[in-house]
């Protein structure tokens, strides 16, 4: 189940990796920036921190966000 809550466990996870690989962390970095604009449009619409995060709403919005 993926909430907002969990959506931050997960960008810290990959912005402690970024702060000990540095500029190799490429792919750490995309993955936080993508799930920090995931969390941004999950507020916006006013969803709460443990309220489930559709799938399929999250691949559109996902989709929509790296366009």
């Amino acid at each position: 189940m993926l909430t907002i809550k969990r959506c931050r466990k997960i960008i810290e996870s990959l912005r402690a990796v970024e702060r000990l690989r540095g500029e190799r962390a490429f792919w750490e970095r995309q993955e936080a920036e993508r799930y920090e604009k995931l969390v941004t449009v999950c507020l916006l619409l006013g969803m709460s921190d443990t309220e489930e995060i559709d799938a399929t709403a999250m691949t559109v919005l996902a989709y929509g966000l790296n366009t």
